[in-house]
């Protein structure tokens, strides 16, 4: 059951530019490094007045104003944000200020309701709650509820990672999948849907484990959702492994997805920018796994690839 409160930590950073973008990076990579991948930077709404000039224009520091909005990062669970902002404010004490707030999460959802908008692929139309009805004959519907989680379809490495569903060659199995850091649950919804028997999805997120969960249910998509990583009692069992996380955990997971692996696994990787392809191939390549494919949108790359023969 979805929670009836959303909350939000607001870290912004007082000092000025270049020091507060300085500042700024090393909190994001402070959050991506305690496993908060989804947060919202630099949100600007008005100008340093509290209104737009009247003619449009831009009259102002865009940067300072993009450093005054900071950076937000919303969750279900009030303690979890809690125990962010001590962190944050003990690493970077004099330099951040830091607040929590509440909000009901049916007003948290309505402010999704003009960007959230529906995704199509060659087999799949991807929409919120509030839009079913758009859906061109022939493709399979997902419908995902927006939340706290990664992962609506909006971003680009969502997309690729549709992609690449789609177009896995036939001997791919479909027994036994796992979708390691499932956000929302899409790719485990999408994998179902095209035939998957069984998923384990897996989030080391409380709240992504809880949308998941929800979402796998809007959509009757049965499938095991875990707060986990790679489990570590499922060695060389799974046909295929999706992973859509960032570049750093993709490298330091990579032994454990080969672990995970059967003799002649898949393994489906996005969530890595366009530059850091290369790396992860000698890293994959290392462990004993071949690149197949690669495809990129938006600066963001997507990669196939299958254990070595």
């Amino acid at each position: 059951m979805r929670p009836e409160i959303t909350y939000e930590l607001r870290i912004s950073f007082p000092q000025q530019s270049p020091e507060a973008a300085a500042t700024k990076e090393q909190v994001a990579d402070w959050l991506r490094d305690h496993g908060v991948d989804s947060f919202v930077e630099g949100v600007v709404e008005e100008g340093p007045d509290g209104t737009w000039p009247d003619d449009g224009s831009i009259n102002f520091d865009l940067d300072t104003a993009m450093q005054k909005a900071g950076i937000s990062v919303f969750k279900y669970d009030a303690e979890e944000l809690n125990s962010l902002k001590s962190g944050i404010e003990q690493k970077f004490a004099g330099v951040v200020n830091c607040s929590i707030d509440a909000m009901e999460t049916a007003k948290w959802l309505d402010g999704w309701k003009d960007s959230f908008k529906p995704i199509i692929t060659r087999r799949f139309f991807v929409h919120p709650p509030w839009d079913k009805e758009s859906c061109p004959k022939g493709l399979i519907k997902i419908e995902i509820e927006p939340g706290v989680a990664f992962g609506t379809g909006q971003h680009a490495t969502t997309q690729l990672c549709l992609r690449a569903l789609e177009s896995l060659p036939a001997e791919v199995a479909k027994d036994r999948w796992l979708d390691v850091g499932t956000g929302t649950g899409i790719l485990a919804i999408a994998a179902r849907k095209l035939g998957v028997r069984y998923l384990v999805a897996t989030d080391i997120d409380t709240d992504s484990v809880m949308a998941a969960s929800r979402n796998a249910e809007l959509n009757d998509a049965r499938f095991v959702v875990k707060q986990d990583s790679v489990p570590r009692n499922e060695t060389a069992s799974f046909d295929a492994v999706i992973a859509n996380i960032l570049t750093p955990v993709l490298r330091q997971l990579m032994p454990e997805f080969r672990r995970a692996l059967k003799p002649s696994g898949w393994l489906l990787l996005s969530g890595l920018l366009t530059d850091d392809v290369k790396e992860i191939v000698s890293c994959a390549e290392r462990v004993g796994l071949k690149l197949v494919h690669a495809d990129d949108h938006e600066g963001w790359a997507c990669l196939v690839l299958q254990v070595a023969a």
